[in-house]
């Protein structure tokens, strides 16, 4: 990652101990979360960072790394910081940096990324579960992946919960997600689902989620459970890990966003596995099919997770292909 210095910065030394300050006698900021993207779509994309002290928020964006000629921005002062970037074209490819008015915190040619396109497209899905222990096997996977992709971009990635083991703390989230997956999140959104150890506010406050329908979809309302399209696949985010009754609102909600839905593929995700044997479950099924059924686990006593062939009949009358979970750390396919 490179850092550019700010004009006109300084050094002071003072009692032994120096202190970087910009022209204007306030200490240079440094970024110590992202820069991260979420919520993208064929014209905009939210860009998200976090600084060590407040400064008010700018993105410079440009469709050539050396040429950053439009900005997003936001007056006031913040540490976590949050801009809307639009007027995008679909299935561009853009370069941009972050920082504020005073100068460029974070920048260089792997802070990119593509918009999504419209209509069908090739799509390259990078979908993650129970990924939150940091530490050499979560880093193995991660640089797998990158091996075998290559120069490809990943066009949609998805985590499928228990994203940061423990207390689910925001120092937690720094060192299970943001730390171990810097250049994937400056180049793709992320689009995650809570676990049954993501029930804490290091998750509510890290993730800014589509629960207004701002990338297709009907608006959910809540940022547990959301809908989104990317080319011709509408992704339906659920929450296994709160209310799964065919009464709840978020039953009442999928059943809206389904029959609104007339995208070519639909892909269902959430945490908790569907099927007996404690497994991850991929269904791949034809589009003329009409009756896929799926199900959630749901948490009984806290300890056991069971699985019922009811909670989920909203589906029955929709083509789901695939579905992804997470949970049991086993991958099999029906």
């Amino acid at each position: 990652m490179t850092k550019l210095p700010f004009s006109g910065q300084v050094q002071i030394v003072l009692v032994g101990c120096w202190f970087g300050v910009t022209s204007l006698g306030v200490p240079a900021a440094q970024v110590v979360r992202g820069p991260y993207l979420q919520i993208k779509t064929p014209t905009n994309i939210v860009v998200r960072w976090r600084t060590d002290v407040p400064t008010d928020s700018r993105v410079q964006f440009g469709t050539n790394a050396g040429t950053l000629d439009r900005a997003a921005e936001m007056s006031g002062a913040r540490t976590n910081h949050e801009l809307r970037v639009d007027g995008l074209s679909p299935y561009t490819a853009y370069f941009y940096s972050v920082g504020s008015s005073t100068g460029v915190l974070a920048s260089g040619l792997d802070y990119r990324f593509v918009t999504a396109p419209i209509g069908s497209k090739p799509i390259r899905i990078w979908a993650i579960g129970d990924s939150g222990v940091p530490g050499s096997g979560v880093a193995s996977v991660r640089d797998a992946y990158t091996n075998y992709t290559g120069p490809r971009d990943t066009d949609v990635w998805l985590m499928l919960g228990d994203n940061a083991y423990g207390a689910s703390t925001d120092a937690q989230f720094d060192q299970a997600v943001f730390a171990i997956f810097p250049i994937m999140f400056r180049q793709t959104a992320l689009w995650p689902e809570r676990g049954n150890d993501d029930r804490f506010f290091g998750y509510d406050d890290a993730f800014t989620l589509p629960q207004n329908g701002e990338a297709g979809g009907v608006p959910s309302g809540n940022e547990y459970y959301f809908s989104f399209d990317q080319g011709a696949i509408h992704f339906v985010g659920l929450d296994s890990t709160g209310d799964v009754s065919t009464n709840g609102l978020m039953y009442r909600w999928l059943e809206q966003d389904l029959n609104a839905n007339s995208n070519q593929w639909l892909i269902a995700y959430w945490h908790h596995p569907p099927t007996a044997g404690d497994r991850i479950t991929l269904m791949l099924i034809p589009r003329r099919l009409r009756y896929a059924r799926i199900a959630f686990r749901c948490w009984k006593h806290m300890e056991s997770i069971l699985c019922s062939a009811d909670t989920a009949t909203a589906m029955s009358a929709h083509i789901c292909s695939p579905c992804i979970t997470g949970s049991r750390q086993i991958f099999s396919r029906a």
